[in-house]
């Protein structure tokens, strides 16, 4: 039917065949959207689970799950262990584990069509499919292997503890070792849709499910183990840690998704289960540094943290970057992508010490092609955007590791090293590697001293939402706009009038002082590793300093303020 001059009019079409193709119509290009946007999600999918970093993380993060969720008075990392030694050798209780129906529960056979894959390899094969080195064909199925056997090991480790100790047979032992941490393959129509294009909807909504069952269907239970397993070695470690200036200068998102262990010459994090550690570890630990440790920002973030383990992510996977591009903003650790004194500078020389020399050299390529280098600085050009996030060696690596995850990542910095050593990219000094820079050791180590402690990040925060104000208070200034001057004034407040732009600079002026000695080809790995932390060290200060001018700037002109007549 369709409209004209006001009334409507309907067309009877008589050919069934153009009828079906008009209806098909809708569907073929809902489908193919749904395509376009799921990619990125089942890329970030595989690239976060086959990671190294996070197969050995999630073992930890599933133990400690397992603990509170498991239908045993206490399930220990023996547990894992056996369930481990079970899945690889394939054993007879592993044998029932599949009978009963426990595989395919892992974040990994999302994106995998078992019987596809065996269906149409079936007829080739030896007829020893089953045997672990007869699949690993490629490096991706090897990583696909150790992560299913990682996730499997503590679901089968439940398993043998419940058929082990009489508690259940095999068919309810199985589905109940699902359950012990996330059974991924509990998931309906709709939110099957909702995953393809949100890489982890699903796995955030099973978890907070799965809590909610626990409480309910075991409230004495579950509460025990939380309280013994997640909130006493949280207040065991706040309580070691907490007069630690390290300690203290590490960012929240750290201290709210990882137990910090401090030693004296390093830093280790071990991660936390994400919901129930979130919510019963590092509340617990806000809770202490606002009461014990007296410190008014204490909850700074914690609302953050706590949002992005109990809501569902609503930003499609494909739209996560270019969100993160528009804010100049990480997502995760909640840090600016592109420092205040590079976003003057032209997009491919956007990059910091850290970033591989593969980026910054497909920054410079992709600069020189006709169109880009303008189009990514010019004001209003259309692709704009898309010629800074192609250019800019900082964007770069973010669309890579928000689309493809870890993994993508290690590919990328492996095609980086691969380059380098035949001469095709240069090949400068680096700094001594600590053990931050180890693959795989570096997922429970955080990198100290750095430029993105708690105290820069917040200064340099602070430092850009005084400016704002105080430069637009004095534009109006210049036009003589005294309604719009007090109403600047007065959102502001009087802090918008204290002045730390020295500071920043400081700050600038360290940061390009690490990038030099970074690119110095004269100054041995050792030396320049004692240099960098040396600025780090003074940054960290600086940051301090700066952080507390403006605290106590802040109480003074409060307290004149009250005490004014």
């Amino acid at each position: 039917g369709a409209f004209r001059n006001g009334v409507k009019e309907t067309v009877k079409v008589n050919d069934p065949e153009l009828v079906t193709a008009f209806r098909g119509l809708d569907q073929q290009s809902a489908d193919m959207l749904v395509r376009v946007l799921a990619a990125p999600a089942k890329a970030l999918r595989a690239g976060a689970t086959l990671s190294p970093d996070f197969i050995v993380r999630n073992i930890v993060r599933d133990f400690m799950t397992a603990f509170v969720n498991s239908g045993s008075a206490l399930f220990s990392p023996i547990d894992t262990a056996k369930g481990l030694v079970s899945v690889i050798r394939k054993d007879a209780d592993f044998q029932n584990w599949m009978k009963g129906g426990g595989a395919n529960a892992t974040m990994v056979a999302l994106d995998r069509r078992y019987m596809q894959e065996s269906l149409a390899k079936l007829s080739g094969e030896t007829g020893l499919m089953e045997r672990g080195w007869n699949v690993v064909t490629s490096p991706i199925r090897g990583l696909r292997l150790v992560s299913e056997l990682a996730e499997n090991a503590t679901r089968l480790g439940e398993f043998k503890k419940l058929t082990g100790e009489g508690k259940a047979a095999i068919q309810s032992a199985a589905y109940a070792s699902r359950e012990v941490t996330l059974d991924f393959a509990r998931i309906g129509a709709s939110m099957r849709a909702y995953n393809m294009i949100t890489a982890f909807g699903n796995a955030q909504i099973q978890g907070l499910d799965r809590i909610g069952r626990a409480f309910v269907d075991r409230p004495m239970n579950t509460t025990a183990k939380v309280a013994g397993g997640i909130t006493l070695p949280s207040v065991l470690l706040w309580w070691a840690n907490h007069d630690d200036p390290r300690y203290q200068e590490l960012p929240h998102w750290q201290k709210d998704m990882f137990w910090i262990v401090m030693t004296k010459d390093h830093i280790y994090r071990i991660p936390k289960p994400f919901e129930l550690g979130v919510v019963f570890g590092s509340g617990v630990e806000r809770i202490l540094d606002a009461t014990v440790g007296q410190d008014r920002e204490a909850f700074d973030g914690l609302g953050k943290s706590i949002t992005q383990v109990i809501t569902p992510n609503y930003v499609p996977t494909v739209m996560q970057p270019l969100v993160e591009q528009w804010a100049n903003r990480s997502s995760m650790s909640d840090r600016t992508l592109i420092p205040a004194e590079m976003e003057k500078f032209l997009p491919e020389y956007q990059y910091t010490p850290y970033t591989t020399e593969l980026a910054k050299k497909l920054g410079q390529v992709v600069s020189a092609f006709p169109g880009m280098r303008s189009s990514a600085v010019g004001p209003g050009a259309p692709f704009g955007p898309i010629a800074r996030a192609t250019t800019s060696p900082i964007l770069l690596e973010n669309y890579v590791r928000a689309w493809t995850g870890g993994l993508g990542v290690y590919v990328m910095q492996a095609a980086d090293a691969a380059l380098r050593k035949t001469g095709a990219l240069p090949d400068p000094v680096t700094p001594t590697p600590t053990l931050a820079d180890i693959p795989v050791v570096k997922a429970f180590v955080v990198r100290y001293p750095s430029a993105s402690t708690q105290s820069i990040q917040d200064f340099y925060d602070q430092h850009a939402t005084t400016k704002a104000y105080y430069d637009t208070w004095l534009a109006k200034a210049k036009e003589g706009d005294t309604d719009a001057m007090a109403r600047i004034q007065a959102a502001g407040g009087p802090m918008m009038f204290v002045r730390l732009d020295a500071i920043k600079e400081t700050l600038s002026d360290h940061s390009k002082l690490v990038r030099d000695i970074y690119k110095n080809p004269t100054i041995k790995p050792e030396e320049k590793r004692q240099l960098i932390d040396g600025l780090y060290g003074n940054m960290i200060q600086i940051g301090q300093a700066g952080k507390k001018m403006l605290t106590d700037s802040e109480k003074a002109l409060k307290m004149a303020t009250e005490g004014a007549p």
